[in-house]
């Protein structure tokens, strides 16, 4: 899963190098923290949060494709 969030958030910023995803488990959930750029923070939350709501609706449908039983929290970090 973190590689399809990485893909997804790559395809949206301006500066690729700067983009570090990363898991961990908090409880029952598994975190996916994206980190990008400054610049580029705006383009991957979008106006009103729709670009991450977006991706966290690619998320929930490859979970419920693979029959994946985990829970799945992608955050964006300041």
């Amino acid at each position: 899963m973190q590689n399809v969030v990485e893909y997804i958030v790559k395809a949206l910023v301006t500066d690729v190098d700067a983009v570090k995803v990363t898991t961990s488990t908090e409880g029952e959930f598994v975190v996916i923290s994206v980190e990008v750029a400054k610049e580029d923070k705006g383009k991957v939350i979008g106006k009103g949060g729709e670009t991450a709501e977006s991706i966290r609706t690619i998320v929930r449908y490859c979970k419920n494709r693979d029959n994946d039983n985990k829970k799945y929290k992608v955050t964006i970090k300041d």
